[in-house]
């Protein structure tokens, strides 16, 4: 007779494979760990988390509420490999009940070590643990009257670029309360022209940003990013909303479908925030003045916030002689004739037409097909002078030829572009980098043309907007080499082969700051 089957054995689970299943369905990587032990200390009340980094290992320390002995009981017991089956399944399902997301990953690593100390007014707790047993000690109050949590992880799953990363990301739109290494996590806020506080009932913040074509809502649970919702046909923002409370952990989707009945009030908001803005509007450079009259456009035709929209000045004319801003209302009163409204492009010189005192828009292909569409306007080009043109334009025009005829004396040959079949990867690499940093800058270059030659780096083509780059010129050597090693020395090459003449693009600025912060 075969031996009786022992339905207790085979119903035993694996406590290690369920901590892995944990902690691969709510987290992708060990990396996010120190932001779950943060985000666990804001929760508790913490002021300030500092966390620390270094090779395979990371320090979490924060004043919030001190973590309960239960949770680090459980964890305990979670840890201590000598414990039955049965014990250490009740601590972990004790650990998931607790929210103690942070820790059971922290149990679910291997070749960990785990070192928490809790101190309070009553007494202190330190824990110490690997990856086969644990220790709970309690100790008498050290008498100070403060709260303090120090949770230390070391493992070789910790890689420490990937935590900080991950960090800078999901803690960017806190507040200053998470330090990493010494210093504040850097705030999305910085990289905005203006950033307030949403009214009543949506809790957050809400900015307009230097960059970017789409608004986001990035749902926060307790100071950390936890999904994020895009917004379409809406004015670019980036609004912050916290949603966490004491109560309840909830998941991105439980998030964004709590968000969803507040969208119209976020995006009016933006809107607000944006004609607050409005007499600031004039000391915007050209792309970033462009941005905000894109947004006006775009608020005006969903009619949100009419009545002030109206009337924020962002849309260069020239009224007389002089250029200035003005306003949707000011173009509408000034359009006649059909409502007709005299305009030019921005490459167009206002010194070769006849403007009179009339208002004349300047105004590109796109902001003309949005004003078209608010105003129900047409657009005419003002009537060309026949005589008498103006000594400014007279002289424009002398030092533009002399200056093609002295590059052509310099450089009888002109530039010869390079046989594509001769370009190495290393010169395709570069010169895409270099399109990538001209694109959305300011100046007169907007394309790169690689060339045969020795000869200075200069611009060239029809309309001398193709920054002419001689392969072995030894500038443009230097700069391909550099970007060859780092693809972060895109920018201060980009700048360094405009010789002043114009700007690469402030993205490109901003990731070459990123890379050296």
């Amino acid at each position: 007779m075969s031996d009786a089957v022992d339905l207790g054995a085979l119903l035993t689970i694996d406590v290690g494979s369920e901590l892995r299943k944990l902690s691969s369905a709510q987290l992708q990587g060990p990396w996010q760990i120190p932001a779950e032990i943060a985000r666990r200390a804001i929760r508790g009340g913490a002021t300030t988390v500092h966390i620390r980094t270094r090779r395979g290992a990371v320090e979490v320390e924060d004043d919030g509420a001190p973590i309960s002995t239960t949770v680090l009981r459980a964890t305990a017991a979670l840890l201590q490999s000598e414990a039955t089956n049965e014990v250490r399944h009740e601590a972990l399902t004790s650990l998931e009940h607790a929210g103690g997301l942070a820790l059971l990953a922290v149990c679910g690593l291997a070749k960990k070590t785990l070192h928490i100390e809790v101190e309070s007014a009553e007494a202190t707790l330190v824990l110490r643990a690997n990856h086969r047993r644990s220790t709970l000690e309690r100790r008498p109050a050290s008498g100070r009257a403060r709260r303090r949590n120090v949770v230390r992880v070391e493992s070789p799953a910790l890689d420490r670029r990937q935590v900080q990363t991950w960090l800078r990301s999901v803690a960017r739109f806190d507040g200053d309360r998470i330090h990493l290494d010494g210093h504040p996590v850097p705030s999305a806020w910085k990289d905005t022209f203006i950033h307030g506080r949403l009214n009543p009932p949506t809790p957050g913040r809400i900015g307009l940003p230097h960059q970017g074509e789409t608004a986001h809502v990035w749902l926060l649970e307790h100071g950390i990013i936890t999904g994020h919702l895009t917004v379409p046909d809406a004015p670019i923002f980036e609004a912050a909303i916290e949603m966490g409370s004491e109560a309840t952990d909830l998941s991105a989707a439980r998030l964004r479908e709590a968000t969803m009945p507040h969208i119209a009030h976020i995006v009016a908001g933006a809107v607000q925030l944006a004609c607050a803005f409005g007499p600031r509007t004039h000391s915007l450079d050209p792309t970033q003045r462009a941005r905000f009259a894109r947004l006006l456009i775009n608020a005006a035709r969903r009619r949100i916030d009419l009545e002030r929209v109206v009337q924020v000045p962002i849309f260069r004319v020239i009224d007389g002689e002089q250029q200035r801003l003005a306003s949707l209302l000011e173009l509408r009163r000034a359009a006649s004739d059909g409502n007709t409204l005299p305009a030019l492009y921005p490459s167009q010189d206002p010194d070769g037409f006849a403007l009179g005192e009339r208002l004349t828009l300047i105004a590109d292909a796109t902001e003309r097909t949005g004003l078209a569409e608010v105003l129900g306007s047409r657009f005419r080009p003002p009537n060309p002078r026949e005589r008498g043109r103006s000594a400014r334009a007279a002289v424009k025009q002398w030092s533009e030829t002399l200056g093609r005829v002295a590059s052509r004396v310099l450089h009888p040959f002109g530039a010869r572009p390079v046989n594509p079949s001769s370009v190495t990867p290393e010169e395709t690499q570069f010169v895409q980098a270099m399109r990538a940093q001209l694109n959305g800058g300011r100046g007169a270059a907007t394309d790169v043309q690689l060339c045969e030659g020795s000869g200075p780096v200069r611009t060239g083509g029809k309309g001398r907007d193709i920054l002419l780059l001689p392969r072995h010129n030894e500038a443009v050597r230097s700069a391909m080499a550099a970007v060859s090693a780092d693809p972060s020395w895109a920018y201060p090459a980009a700048l360094a082969l405009l010789q002043g003449e114009g700007l690469p693009s402030l993205r490109g600025r901003n990731r070459w700051r990123d890379a050296w912060s």
